[in-house]
């Protein structure tokens, strides 16, 4: 399949974001990106499709045009560069993007959850592989950062019902778990949770704080709903805690902030590309793998 510009892979509030993923994957092939080649593509895309683009994240009377794609598109590149440092695999310079050279950019924690987003977006493998390949990303970057986590998704592939992967999720963290006295769904393994993590206090009397958490490789006009299906209430329980679990979503995009805080004003806390890139030492065998699909997969050049 060929990799082309497109404003609405990512969903309606990741269009910048996307714009930037489509030149470090070019950057990726051995290719100079220019930021005004860059600028030149999408005013081309914006003359093709002729209207303003709607963001639900934005305030409805403000226009956002491909124009302010492109500016907003550099920034997200700029801004990797600033946060990751020597963790970026990219020199972002005020008018070129380039891989830095003499790395193997393969073995960059970054382009792997890279990797994971374009493949997703663009059907390069099985979503539900990728999917499931990030969940285990996200669950070494929780742990890596100091939380015991847990992936339900991989523990609920391989039970036939939601008892037992809670008693198994119980046996793993070593706390009593219980499904009575809550109704969940008939036939249902994780009663929509992907990882459930916990801070474990090691005092006289132990403290733990949990968080329960979805985890998508989906559009972004999905993020809102998503982080909110898990019922903290139910979830509370389960665990056998006093107080609610804190919500999470992750996803493996670099969350523009007006996603950011559209997403967050549902009371969720957020994982995004940059967050979980710091936490993690590599890719992994496997995502290398997606890696590869990726790097061979054909692209559209922006004339580098």
């Amino acid at each position: 399949m060929t990799i082309e510009p497109d404003s609405e892979r990512y969903g309606s509030m990741e269009r910048a974001s996307f714009f930037a993923d489509y030149g470090e994957l070019l950057a990726l092939k051995g290719g100079t990106v220019r930021r005004a080649t860059l600028e030149d593509l999408i005013e081309d895309l914006a003359s093709q499709k002729k209207e303003i683009v709607f963001d639900p994240s934005r305030d409805e009377d403000e226009e956002w045009t491909f124009e302010r794609i492109a500016e907003d598109a550099w920034s997200c590149l700029q801004d990797r560069a600033s946060e990751l440092d020597d963790l970026y695999p990219f020199d972002v310079a005020a008018a070129t993007l380039r891989l830095k050279p003499g790395i193997d950019p393969t073995q960059y924690a970054y382009v792997g959850l890279l990797a994971v987003t374009i493949s997703h977006a663009f059907s390069l493998s099985r979503p539900n592989e990728v999917e499931n390949l990030f969940e285990i990303l996200v669950t070494e970057a929780l742990q890596s950062a100091g939380l015991r986590a847990e992936s339900l998704g991989e523990i609920a592939r391989t039970s036939s019902n939601f008892d037992q992967t809670l008693a198994e999720l119980g046996r793993r963290l070593g706390i009593a778990t219980t499904s009575r006295g809550v109704h969940h769904r008939v036939g249902a393994k994780d009663e929509d949770v992907d990882i459930v993590a916990e801070l474990l206090f090691g005092f006289p009397r132990e403290t733990r704080w949990f968080y329960v958490g979805q985890v998508t490789c989906g559009k972004s006009d999905t993020w809102r709903y998503k982080a909110t299906e898990p019922s903290l209430s139910d979830w509370k329980s389960f665990l056998g805690d006093l107080v609610e679990p804190v919500g999470f979503l992750a996803v493996p995009h670099h969350m523009e902030s007006s996603a950011l805080g559209y997403v967050a004003g549902a009371g969720r806390r957020l994982l995004d590309r940059l967050h979980l890139t710091k936490h993690l030492s590599s890719p992994g065998t496997r995502v290398g793998e997606v890696i590869a699909a990726v790097m061979a997969s054909e692209t559209q050049s922006m004339g580098v």
